[in-house]
């Protein structure tokens, strides 16, 4: 049930962004996705007893993001 409620949340949103929201509102949207994704990894992984580099991962796939907006 709470994954049903998540999607009529999200799904719309991810729709308006899309087709109303500016290139910069797109990318800080996918910035925190990716972001939140990334921290649901390394509680994973801590979880189970491997130590990971949350922070220097979390800052590189950020800045990864932001190369690919750039074209560069």
């Amino acid at each position: 049930m709470k994954r049903v409620l998540t999607s009529i949340v999200a799904v719309p949103t991810v729709v308006g962004i899309l087709y109303y929201g500016s290139p910069e509102l797109f990318l800080f949207f996918l910035a925190a996705v990716i972001l939140g994704g990334l921290y649901e990894y390394f509680t994973i992984i801590n979880r189970i007893g491997i130590r990971g580099f949350p922070i220097t991962g979390m800052i590189l796939s950020f800045l990864l993001l932001v190369s690919f907006y750039f074209e560069g």
